[in-house]
């Protein structure tokens, strides 16, 4: 086993051990405040997804193959959802800096995300050709997987942040299932540069 199979397998060791913890605490000890704004809870999901950005951003290759460009677009994509992400989950309201809520909780968080998926969409849509045959090539690598996964368990989390569907306890659930959904998506910038390396993947250019 190589070090980064190690390294990602104690990610989810402790992961599961966290989980353990937040429900010990929640059920048996009444602590609810641990998955309120600014507490453990979110503060363990941005931990994740300053890793995940930081890990996604970095990703590189050498420029040997007509995809090369196309999939480093890619990885600043999912930096960029991994920064999203970090804007929606951070909490800035009690610091009682109205620019900072301006930005991460109110009307220029849309505003900054409609730029920021503009342009990268721009850059990304030439490209689709290449991202389809990649998807069809790679859709079964421990990246894919665990895209997949994070996917299910946000869109889960969003069931209950939506309000749709509300147990008792609903908002911990939610908490639960976006705390997992990141850490999928930091198992997949882990795995995301071995997968979708120039050499393993046979892509015809685009024109």
């Amino acid at each position: 086993m190589g070090t980064s199979s190690r390294i990602q397998m104690l990610l989810i060791l402790f992961s599961g051990l966290a989980s353990l913890g937040f429900v010990i605490a929640v059920v048996i000890y009444d602590l609810h405040d641990i998955y309120d704004e600014n507490h453990i809870m979110e503060h363990a999901q941005l931990a994740l997804l300053v890793a995940s950005a930081w890990l996604f951003a970095r990703i590189t290759w050498p420029d040997t193959l007509a995809h090369t460009k196309a999939m480093r677009w890619s990885m600043m994509g999912m930096a960029a959802l991994s920064a999203s992400f970090i804007l929606r989950e951070a909490s800035t309201k009690h610091w009682g800096y109205d620019w900072l809520t301006f930005v991460t909780d109110g009307k220029g968080f849309n505003l900054i995300m409609v730029i920021v998926w503009v342009y990268l969409l721009a850059k990304l849509l030439p490209f689709w050709r290449t991202y389809w045959q990649v998807v069809v090539q790679r859709v079964k690598t421990p990246t894919a997987l665990y895209l997949m996964a994070s996917a299910l368990a946000l869109i889960a989390g969003g069931v209950f942040d939506k309000e749709i569907f509300k147990p008792e306890l609903f908002r911990f659930y939610e908490e639960i299932l976006e705390f997992w959904g990141y850490v999928f998506l930091l198992l997949a910038a882990m795995n995301a540069h071995r997968d979708l390396a120039p050499h393993r993947i046979h892509v015809a250019p685009d024109n």
